[in-house]
């Protein structure tokens, strides 16, 4: 695949691949996260 960016082959992204302690940290999503970020987000609330 010579002659085509690297972003073609997936070869940038093996490369730039970087193994450090924050890419083994657990993810913990909370309730009150999980409430922000579900729904529309195009969608306001009328909360008065």
């Amino acid at each position: 695949m010579e002659g085509k960016p690297n972003h073609y082959d997936g070869s940038m992204q093996a490369e730039m691949k970087n193994t450090t302690e924050v890419d083994n940290e657990t993810f913990i999503l909370t309730e009150e996260a999980r409430k922000n970020i579900t729904g529309n987000p195009f969608f306001l609330k009328n909360e008065e």
